[in-house]
């Protein structure tokens, strides 16, 4: 985003990390607001506990471009240029197709939303003998059901998740248990971001919503799937897992 906001002669003048602190959030959104920007560039932590502080900024004439969520009570063209999202559904349709691509399109599969994802995945093994896959939530729980299947001498289970992440990365370069995961555009996402508040600066219309869609990533396309989403090499960890 600092590039690509460079690139459009907009100076950078303050970044935060908020973390998941919604508290910490509100302090650094008034911090930054008294400096006078003309665009904040933001993705909400708690869409209710950091509405009011999102309306102080947008009453103060500041242009506002959100990640992933909206404040509640915040309407778009009045209160904010646009949001710019993952296209969650997607992510989970290709992960769909991805673990029936891995079974031969007959099955059993378990589903994780929980927050526990290791407990949760040990609990689906023991209970369900004939589970042949688990669908998990984002890469981080799915390094639980990794460590599940591993603990449970599960090396045959199929997983696919959403998000490309280093640990799952890994699996799917061994072959190893993970066979696929719809990745978000982190790297896209930013710059899309980045257009989005030059756009509002100028006073050229801006849709309000922005969906970026899944990439599908398999073994085969794993390493220049990495480069198409962080615009980077891949670790060095992932290439030198990588089993041709």
């Amino acid at each position: 985003m600092r590039a690509e906001f460079a690139r459009l002669g907009i100076r950078v003048i303050a970044v935060t990390d908020a973390g998941s602190d919604p508290g910490k959030q509100v302090s650094d959104l008034e911090t930054i607001a008294a400096r006078k920007p003309d665009v904040i560039v933001s993705i909400p932590t708690d869409e209710v506990a950091t509405a009011g502080a999102y309306k102080a900024v947008a009453r103060r004439g500041i242009h506002l471009v959100f990640m992933d969520n909206v404040p509640n009570g915040m309407q778009a063209a009045r209160d904010y240029v646009a949001v710019v999202s993952a296209d969650n559904y997607g992510n989970g349709v290709v992960a769909a197709h991805l673990m029936a691509d891995a079974l031969g399109g007959k099955g059993t599969v378990g589903p994780d939303l929980a927050g526990d994802a290791q407990a949760a995945a040990n609990a689906m093994l023991l209970k369900h003998g004939d589970l042949d896959g688990i669908w998990g939530v984002w890469d981080v729980p799915t390094e639980g059901i990794l460590a599940a299947a591993r603990s449970t001498d599960r090396d045959n289970l199929a997983v696919t998740t959403e998000d490309l992440g280093k640990n799952v990365a890994i699996a799917l370069a061994k072959k190893n248990i993970v066979r696929g995961l719809g990745a978000q555009r982190p790297y896209d996402q930013g710059v899309t971001e980045a257009r989005l508040a030059a756009y509002s600066l100028i006073g050229k219309k801006a849709p309000p919503y922005v969906a970026l869609g899944a990439l599908p990533v398999t073994h085969d396309n794993l390493l220049d799937s990495w480069r198409r989403v962080f615009h980077e090499q891949p670790p060095a960890e992932v290439r030198e897992s990588y089993r041709r």
